[in-house]
């Protein structure tokens, strides 16, 4: 019976995330994913079953730890609803231009867009976190007479998370502040 060498799961799986959002899901080879968890082949199919399998746990993972959700949520506490929208597509610029890596899930779904159902449902469950906040928040600015109440809060929930995400791409391909400052104030026109 082969002994596997013991080493911390979570830490494992979270350097294993970064080497997918780092490379994708094909551009990560076996030994990129050993090399980075600092574990053997061994340990890795022990522990996770495959490479498929764990680039699922690492989705689940990079979904429960977005930063991003959880700042979404403590800004659309704090401000009224046009300013949280805009201070939200400010943190998505800023950090576009800043980290090169874009989104996980947004890179995954282009990789695999329809081509794998467990993918795509939790590629689809992490961008619905991001359409439910901008749909309570709209729903509260509405509420709060800031956005006018004849607006489709869906419609507005779903155009603004396609800014999120595609704020996420430009700012990574092309960080002109510039050109993403006046798609911002473009989209909050919507808001009017």
């Amino acid at each position: 019976m082969a002994r596997y060498q013991e080493f911390d799961t979570q830490e494992a799986l979270t350097r294993a995330m970064y080497v997918f959002w780092d490379k994708g899901y094909k551009g990560a080879s076996l030994s990129d994913l050993l090399n980075n968890m600092g574990i053997g082949k061994g340990s890795f199919y022990a522990t996770f079953g495959s490479k498929h399998e764990l680039f699922l746990d690492a989705l689940k993972l990079y979904r429960s730890k977005r930063a991003m959700v959880r700042e979404i949520a403590d800004i659309t506490a704090s401000l009224p609803a046009k300013n949280a929208i805009e201070r939200i597509l400010v943190r998505v610029m800023d950090r576009a231009i800043e980290d090169k890596r874009c989104c996980m899930f947004g890179k995954t779904a282009l990789e695999f867009w329809q081509t794998d159902a467990k993918i795509s449902e939790e590629v689809e469950g992490g961008i619905k976190q991001v359409e439910d906040a901008f749909r309570q928040v709209i729903i509260r600015g509405q509420k709060d007479m800031e956005i006018a109440a004849d607006k489709d809060s869906d419609s507005l929930a779903y155009f603004f998370t396609g800014i999120f995400y595609g704020l996420q791409v430009m700012g990574s391909a092309n960080p002109d502040r510039k050109t993403l400052e006046k798609v911002i104030s473009n989209a909050l026109i919507l808001l009017d």
